[in-house]
């Protein structure tokens, strides 16, 4: 009972209060997170901080729905967001320092610029989301997927990624100082690029060789490539009565 007035005593004064931070999060979100809602498909969430969720939630948000949510800009140190589902979210230089996400969906997520330090994970699914720029350091995201993820200019020096896959991701400009890759799936385009930057494993990496090209699948369809022009008859106009010259 006593959690429980902690907890509205909160969200009174967070409705007098209001945002405090730059993001200029909903007030009526943060509500309904505060009172135990799990379906938070859209919200507005931007700006939020550990002082406005620990005291009702204590930083557990797992199995909860924050499909295209929005968190940018957050500082959310150690939330625990396992099993949920993440995906077309928003964390845009978000803090998400030492954050829990075990079996996790972000995909097509946006963590552009996000802090994911220590983080710890197994399993989470970031398929084509966009991690460009992201601090992914000393962090734990063991078997995840990375599927045509955008790592462009990301650090994830010190990180385990053991049997992550990240075929179809880009690396370009990333660094991965000794990241263990053990067991982890990459594009072979990248071996090179991999192989200059001192990471762990390197030699159980398993490369990834591009589909080949099945030329029947490709074959054109029953006249493709064909002008296909069919013939047009030209119109005949009819003949014009002739009138007779006057005498």
């Amino acid at each position: 009972m006593k959690r429980k007035w902690h907890g509205l005593l909160c969200m009174v004064l967070l409705a007098v209060a209001g945002p405090t931070t730059a993001g200029a999060f909903s007030q009526a979100d943060l509500s309904r997170l505060l009172s135990g809602e799990k379906n938070m498909r859209n919200a507005d969430l931007s700006g939020i901080t550990n002082m406005q969720l620990a005291a009702q939630t204590q930083m557990n948000l797992q199995n909860y729905d924050f499909t295209r949510a929005d968190f940018s800009a957050g500082n959310l140190i150690s939330l625990d967001l396992s099993h949920s589902n993440l995906e077309g979210a928003k964390f845009d230089n978000a803090s998400l320092h030492a954050m829990h996400f075990n079996q996790a969906k972000f995909t097509d997520a946006s963590l552009r610029g996000a802090d994911l330090q220590n983080a710890q994970g197994e399993g989470a699914d970031f398929s084509n989301a966009n991690l460009s720029g992201a601090k992914m350091t000393s962090a734990f995201f063991n078997s995840c997927l990375f599927l045509k993820a955008d790592l462009s200019g990301a650090n994830l020096s010190d990180s385990r990624f053991y049997a992550a896959d990240f075929s179809g991701a880009r690396l370009t400009g990333a660094t991965l100082a000794n990241a263990d890759l053990s067991q982890a799936k990459i594009d072979v385009a990248w071996k090179s690029f991999i192989q200059g930057q001192n990471v762990r494993n390197f030699e159980q990496i398993k490369w990834v060789e591009p589909a080949p090209v099945d030329k029947k699948s490709v074959q054109a369809s029953p006249g493709a490539g064909k002008m296909g022009k069919q013939m047009v008859k030209p119109k005949v106009l009819p003949k014009k009565e002739e009138i007779p010259a006057a005498k």
